[in-house]
């Protein structure tokens, strides 16, 4: 891949990890609500195949520039699509694609169904229509902030609280209270996957909850009876079928709430001039952040249970918790129309939140963040803050994060 220069480095920033202890979605004490629990991961999607069925394919350049080792090679399930493909760099060339032979041989693309067992795939090219990266036109930074609405189309309702579905098929739900209880909770939970536990009261109006993907979901609201007690005030069983499967990720939602007013949007559509593509925005919004906003350590040690970010606020503040930092950046990406997942889940013992960002090169990128050279490292944006202490052991090879949930 082609390398940009920042800052004298050679680097391109793929995701961020927003981390140091915050509780989101916290596990509630035992009572007659023990589902009020969160469920110990989110839904996701893991097959078991046997061992002869997955291998790993390795990419050759074939005369191209070196890829990074976390894109130079890949498992694969037989049976199962390709999926996303690097795409390298060649000057003075265009890269036509991964084939099965240096020349000749067949073609292999992402959505290409895995049948024979190819060990390798090489790049092709055709001479003279490469472009340097530098004459390539600057992409269109301008804001997108899509809209979310009830539209009152499908809905259920209970003691106060509305819940409202109608475009449940676009990523999102709708949900308010609108009673005098100081404790509400709302529970979605995925036939056959996780659940999600949200306080959604009371009288804040209408907000927005992702549905993360296809499937069937229970949908629960609960009032407080006393302590950590709890009563169902209205549930209802919906499916879901999205439309498009990042959806959820370029949305305002709960944890991550902005407008077409935002300073926050104002902000990432002003660090985002004079890109040429997607990584060149990532890595200008990841330096603004990591170098103006510092960690707020008092915060760290009085926040409450069922916290809320607000990008503006980190913005305005320069300070804020691993919670902060990802809903501002998930905010800036998302208004520039790249998809972001804000992920909360462990670094080694503690509970974190950070950013997970899709390229069209690349994919999502869960872990290698940093590009020098030829070499991937970890790098978590609370941790390259200007002023934060944290572990360093914490960043690496990205095994000590685990995601429980994606918003």
């Amino acid at each position: 891949m082609r390398k940009t220069r920042t800052n004298n480095i050679h680097r391109i920033w793929i995701a961020g990890i927003f981390a140091l202890a915050l509780l989101v979605a916290t596990p509630y004490a035992a009572g007659d609500i023990s589902a009020l629990r969160p469920a110990a991961g989110a839904a996701s999607e893991f097959y078991a195949y046997a061992a002869s069925d997955t291998w790993t394919v390795k990419f050759n350049v074939n005369g191209g520039d070196k890829l990074a080792k976390a894109k130079a090679s890949k498992k694969v399930t037989k049976g199962k699509k390709y999926g996303s493909l690097p795409t390298p760099k060649r000057d003075g060339y265009k890269f036509k694609g991964w084939f099965t032979k240096k020349k000749g041989g067949s073609q292999i693309k992402k959505s290409t169904k895995v049948s024979k067992k190819y060990g390798t795939l090489y790049a092709q090219w055709t001479k003279g229509d490469g472009a340097d990266e530098k004459d390539a036109p600057d992409r269109d930074t301008t804001p997108q902030v899509l809209e979310n609405v009830a539209s009152g189309s499908a809905t259920f309702a209970g003691k106060g609280a509305s819940v409202d579905y109608s475009n449940i098929g676009d990523g999102y739900i709708m949900a308010r209270y609108e009673g005098d209880n100081k404790k509400v909770k709302m529970q979605v939970t995925k036939s056959g996957g996780g659940t999600y536990t949200y306080d959604i009261g009371p009288n804040k109006g209408w907000q927005a909850f992702p549905i993360q993907e296809s499937g069937k979901y229970t949908i629960s609201v609960y009032l407080n009876i006393s302590g950590d007690q709890y009563s169902q005030a209205a549930a209802q069983t919906v499916t879901a079928s999205l439309k498009d499967a990042f959806a959820p990720y370029l949305r305002p939602s709960q944890y991550s709430n902005f407008t077409a007013s935002s300073a926050a949007v104002r902000k990432g559509a002003e660090l985002a001039k004079g890109s040429k593509k997607d990584l060149d925005v990532v890595d200008k919004q990841f330096v603004f952040i990591t170098k103006n906003v510092k960690y707020d350590y008092d915060k760290a040690k009085t926040v409450q249970s069922g916290y809320l970010p607000t990008p503006d606020e980190t913005l305005n503040t320069k300070k804020g918790i691993c919670f902060d930092y990802a809903s501002l950046m998930t905010a800036m990406l998302r208004s520039q129309r790249i998809p972001c997942k804000l992920v909360v889940g462990y670094a080694d013992k503690a509970y974190h939140a950070w950013i997970s960002v899709y390229t069209e090169d690349y994919g999502w990128v869960e872990n290698m963040i940093q590009f020098h050279g030829d070499t991937w490292t970890m790098m978590d944006p609370t941790f390259a803050a200007s002023g934060s202490k944290a572990d360093p052991n914490l960043v690496g090879s990205g095994t000590n994060y685990s995601p429980k949930y994606y918003y």
